[in-house]
């Protein structure tokens, strides 16, 4: 085998072209790195940060009257002309405030540094990006600063037909739910824990009572019906509503005109199932879209009740939130009126 020798001069030059390229690629990543730069500072300009500060209070239900600009006299550094004054109504807190805004912010190098100078009166609020200043606000209650707000109350259907998981989930939200019932041994224990998380419930009269405690049927003596209703009134003693079912044989008129008496002997009125406004779907958008659709139809001097399922309810929990933040109020059955 024929050995190949290499001159040093061969060398010399690959050495050159590594050195070249080395010096390329080093050219490439910091001409790359100079623009990420460029685009980052864009990102968090001063200009962008106050947009997006006031697309965050918008989402909130802040109107752009109740945000002022106010020059800054004798600045100590780099950063805006002027400090932001925010009119807050009473209803809306701070703590929820900073959370919207971290969230337009957390794709950026952005600190958001807050201090209460007065509790439930002033907060101070500076945002910073590459340690400078980029925007500096104040938030001040006002308690006769109102957002346009609506009530609704929400009874959910099907909790019973959960596994125990769905359930303890369910009823463990952190918001103003009620659930609609079919009287059950079952579920006058399931109401037991009702009370630990603030929720309310509603009493579901219809063909399918199965318990023959609470059973109302024709076939059955007036006497056997008393003592049904006497058995559902005394184990779920704190129901909020009574509803009849209408597509039930208990819509019977004869039937209906009794049970409705006897329940009212105990200052319970029978409310029937069409009268609340019910949210459905066949897919997640639909319902999604239903969810829209009724809850922008309501009117500020009306509190109507919506009837919903458990599993229709999680695909439009994302929605029925974002309407809360924006001043929406949730309550309780209790407080919605009934249209006769």
């Amino acid at each position: 085998m024929k050995n190949i020798k290499f001159s040093r001069s061969f060398f010399i030059k690959i050495l050159a072209a590594l050195a070249l390229c080395l010096l390329i690629a080093n050219i490439s990543i910091s001409s790359y790195k100079d623009n990420e730069a460029e685009k980052r500072k864009e990102r968090v300009s001063v200009d962008s940060v106050q947009t997006r500060f006031v697309n965050a209070l918008n989402d909130l239900g802040i109107k752009n009257d109740w945000i002022e600009r106010e020059a800054i006299k004798q600045k100590k550094s780099p950063g805006p002309d002027s400090m932001l004054i925010v009119t807050v109504p009473s209803d809306l807190p701070i703590a929820v405030i900073l959370t919207e805004l971290n969230k337009q912010f957390v794709k950026d190098s952005v600190v958001l540094k807050s201090v209460e100078k007065e509790i439930r009166g002033l907060t101070e609020l500076r945002i910073y990006a590459d340690n400078s200043l980029r925007l500096f606000a104040q938030f001040i209650y006002d308690k006769n600063t109102l957002r346009s707000t609506s009530k609704a109350a929400f009874l959910l259907s099907g909790l019973d037909g959960e596994n125990q998981k769905v359930q303890q989930q369910t009823i463990t939200i952190p918001e103003q739910l009620s659930f609609l019932l079919i009287p059950s041994k079952k579920n006058a224990d399931l109401i037991k824990s009702f009370g630990q998380y603030n929720k309310d419930y509603a009493i579901l009269l219809n063909d399918d009572i199965k318990d023959t405690d609470f059973r109302i049927d024709k076939k059955y003596s007036k006497s056997r019906i008393t003592n049904s209703i006497k058995s559902i009134v005394a184990n779920f003693k704190n129901a909020k509503l009574f509803v009849v079912d209408n597509n039930s044989e208990l819509i019977n008129p004869e039937l209906f005109k009794f049970i409705s008496d006897e329940f009212a002997k105990r200052s319970i009125k029978l409310v029937l199932l069409d009268k609340l406004r019910t949210i459905s779907g066949s897919s997640d958008e639909e319902v999604t879209g239903s969810f829209i659709t009724e809850l922008n139809s309501v009117r500020p001097d009306q509190i109507d009740i919506f009837l919903i399922t458990v599993s229709d309810f999680n695909s439009v929990f994302k929605s029925f939130q974002e309407l809360r933040k924006k001043g929406f109020k949730y309550v309780s059955i209790s407080e919605a009126k009934i249209n006769e």
